[in-house]
């Protein structure tokens, strides 16, 4: 039986399913109703964020049939021979549709030549066809492209969109999955749809008889556990600096994302301050049974601003250095002296 990658199964087939876009989805919709459909439409965001995604939906509510729907990768077809052939293929009318749609991804990829050659296509394509190219390097694309474009800036989704989405995805397929792990998922996946579904893919495998232990997903996701978090935590409040290096060992021993485990820490460092300067603890509440051992440590006046800047310096510097652990090291040193 052919298996179904969730990022496939789960993908936006109409604009209704589309989340955290709403400013583009509303004039790609205006523009179908009104019959003003743009002849070149250039989407940019992060990976992970849809713009493949509304290409081809906005394709569909065009009218377009699978065989008038052309999709290219300008990583490898970046030539200006492939454009030359493009160019010649636009001329052609569409097999079954109102439309021809070209959608490039990675336009930024293009050489200088190809996008010479492309000029004049862009700016007066045949009345049957439509343009959809995505980038995630606006700057790379030229100033003369960009004129020619409409151009869609993409939102990229905030944890809580992504977390939903995770908790949603796993009700469909009936399995339980433990308060936290979407939120984990949400973290790892950095702001992507896309590695979203693709951790919780892997987390999905795990599960056995519909129901996914909190301990093999966060190894699964790479998470460190929340009580090696709260060890690191807990050492930074007392200047313990063995015990906070201790606890960076124990990351390392559970073969956990540094980087996530620093946004963990950095995060349980921010909501203290919070609680602290509001005079209101809701915001721990979301840390569910950890809130009561985070509690205590709102009078201790070492977890303050400077350490929280000094852990988001540290968590700059992770992706930097070979050995990962490092930028955390001496920021560990420093606020325990």
């Amino acid at each position: 039986m052919e298996h179904t990658t969730l990022y496939r199964k789960y993908r936006p087939q109409h604009f209704t399913d589309v989340k955290s876009q709403d400013h583009v989805v509303q004039v790609l919709q205006a523009s179908i109703v009104k019959g003003a459909i743009p002849h070149a439409i250039l989407f940019v965001g992060t990976r992970g964020t849809g713009k493949t995604t509304l290409a081809r939906i906005f394709a569909r509510e065009l009218g377009v049939a699978d065989e008038d729907l052309y999709e290219l990768d300008a990583a490898s077809n970046n030539s200006v021979e492939n454009i030359r052939e493009l160019n010649e293929a636009v001329v052609s009318l569409p097999f079954l549709s109102p439309y021809k749609v070209y959608i490039l991804d990675e336009v930024h990829m293009l050489s200088k030549s190809a996008w010479n050659a492309f000029l004049k296509t862009l700016e007066e394509p045949p009345r049957h066809v439509v343009f959809m190219m995505a980038t995630t390097e606006l700057e790379k694309v030229p100033e003369t492209v960009l004129s020619r474009c409409q151009v869609f800036s993409l939102n990229e989704p905030d944890r809580a969109a992504i977390a939903a989405l995770i908790n949603d995805v796993f009700a469909r397929e009936q399995v339980l999955l433990p308060t936290g792990v979407a939120d984990m998922i949400a973290i790892a996946a950095n702001g992507s749809y896309r590695d979203a579904l693709s951790i919780a893919q892997n987390v999905l495998l795990v599960a056995e008889n519909g129901v996914v232990s909190a301990a093999m997903a966060a190894q699964t996701i790479g998470a460190p556990t929340s009580m090696v978090v709260h060890s690191a935590l807990e050492a930074l409040a007392e200047g313990d600096v063995q015990k906070s290096l201790e606890a960076l060992t124990k990351v390392q021993t559970q073969s956990a994302s540094m980087d996530l485990f620093a946004t963990l820490l950095i995060e349980r460092v921010r909501a203290i301050m919070l609680a602290r300067a509001t005079k209101n603890t809701t915001v721990l509440e979301a840390y569910g049974e950890e809130a009561s051992t985070l509690l205590p440590m709102l009078t201790n006046a070492r977890i303050n601003s400077k350490m929280l800047l000094r852990l988001l310096d540290a968590r700059q510097g992770i992706g930097t250095s070979s050995i990962p652990s490092i930028a955390l090291e001496c920021a560990f040193v420093e606020l325990c002296e």
